[in-house]
């Protein structure tokens, strides 16, 4: 075992039998509580990296270590706003609600494979599909498994989706994205790229069909043929 951790999901197997571990059923919707959980670790920069077979989300921001994986990530039903408060340490509002998000990443993947850095800690840990299921059919705990983490993570936390279910798209991801997060850009300090492009207002995709847009009270007109205020 990998510097010697050790990862348990605390979580009644019952409650996960009715819960399931596919909570939703498209991809933007899944990678959106992975950019959440990004905005809540204070992060200022979020690459979600997309392949055949796999999906890779990183962040740099505060990271995990190792109890705090175990007590908060994937304790699943962990309320952030009710144990730590409704403002993450740089003052941002918590997007975290109930916890369970994180199992929606069930929903387009096989394994889901967890890397992340905290006060020098470097550590990582895999959790399949199919080994989650054989613990709620033996109504067992589930232990995920410690792995080696990559020594060029330098900061924040890296999550790599592979046997993906679903197909990805760049556009459309990066719109449905961009539909979703009114913090995504320099004004919030948070920068989210999709396979190296920086998500924008544009992505959103609201102008294409529009001539002008008047923003009463100090925005002036939007002339949407010249993608520029006037």
């Amino acid at each position: 075992m990998p510097d010697g951790h050790e990862y348990k999901m605390t979580l009644d197997i019952s409650t996960l039998k009715h819960l399931g571990i596919g909570l939703y059923s498209n991809v933007p919707t899944v990678l959106s509580e992975a950019v959440a959980n990004a905005w809540d670790a204070d992060a200022s920069r979020v690459n979600i990296s997309t392949g055949d077979d796999s999906i890779v989300i990183e962040d740099n921001g505060c990271g995990m270590t190792v109890a705090d994986a175990n007590e908060k990530y994937i304790r699943v039903g962990y309320e952030r706003r009710k144990e730590e408060g409704g403002k993450t340490r740089k003052g941002r509002p918590v997007m975290g609600r109930k916890g369970i998000g994180k199992l929606s990443l069930f929903s387009i993947a096989d394994t889901v494979t967890v890397q992340s850095i905290r006060n020098g800690e470097r550590h990582g840990f895999a959790m399949h599909v199919r080994d989650i299921e054989d613990s709620i059919r033996r109504n067992e705990s589930y232990r995920p498994e410690a792995i080696d983490a990559d020594p060029d993570l330098k900061s924040g936390t890296r999550i790599t989706l592979s046997g993906l279910k679903r197909t990805v798209y760049g556009a459309p991801l990066k719109r449905r994205l961009a539909r979703r997060f009114s913090i995504i850009g320099e004004i919030d300090g948070f920068e989210v790229a999709v396979n190296g492009g920086k998500i924008g207002v544009d992505d959103r995709g609201y102008y294409e069909n529009l001539q002008y847009v008047w923003n009463f009270g100090g925005g002036g007109k939007y002339d949407a043929g010249a993608g520029q205020e006037g």
